[in-house]
């Protein structure tokens, strides 16, 4: 597997992974394209020995939320999420966001059944708030598929800029909502928020 930093193989390569050499975690492109050369070894050699997975995150200010959809459905075993706002210093977040998330990583298999009995899955989601500058904003996390009053574990209030605890999923989902004022209401905006799970 090769990685370049931009839309062809003539791009500067960003990593070369062969076997089951570990990738670092996360691998940063200079722009809004990366390019992935994949190649298998000889047909002797058994698919069923080696496999991939790969993740990507955006933190450009056109991505809002990172929606295509409502909710954003994240299936990877670990993954960055965030309201959108980018990176630079003086950044700050977007007016009039309404984004939602569920996370329910593949490497989890229970049912939604199960999971509102109570019933706690071998594995557990674990989210870890990187950043947290919620001027102008809310954000709400339940311990569920959907947004249950009954499964709410955190609610985080408009200008809320202290991190919290890492949150553990015993149901192994975890639905999040995020709401930006609008721009009238508000005369600072705050950074927004950045988190990441994982499966433990």
């Amino acid at each position: 597997m090769k990685i370049y930093d931009g839309s062809t193989i003539n791009a500067p390569l960003l990593g070369k992974f062969c076997a089951s050499t570990p990738p670092i975690k996360w691998i940063v492109t200079t722009n809004n394209v990366a390019f992935l050369q994949f190649r298998t070894g000889a047909q002797s050699v058994p698919a069923s020995d080696g496999n991939f997975e790969v993740s990507y995150f955006s933190d450009a200010s056109a991505t809002q939320c990172g929606l295509t959809h409502t909710p954003t459905l994240f299936r990877a075993p670990s993954m960055i999420l965030s309201d959108g706002s980018p990176s630079h210093e003086n950044a700050t977040m977007a007016p009039n966001q309404n984004c939602e998330w569920l996370i329910e990583p593949d490497d989890i298999i229970n049912t939604n059944n199960n999971n509102l009995d109570g019933n706690e899955v071998e594995q557990t989601v674990v989210l870890d708030f990187l950043s947290v500058d919620l001027r102008g904003a809310s954000l709400t996390v339940y311990d569920s598929y959907e947004a249950s009053n009954d499964r709410k574990i955190l609610y985080m209030c408009n200008s809320c800029r202290n991190k919290p605890r890492p949150i553990i999923s015993h149901t192994g989902q975890l639905y999040l909502q995020f709401t930006s004022e609008s721009a009238s209401s508000v005369s600072t905006f705050g950074k927004g928020f950045r988190a990441i799970y994982t499966v433990i």
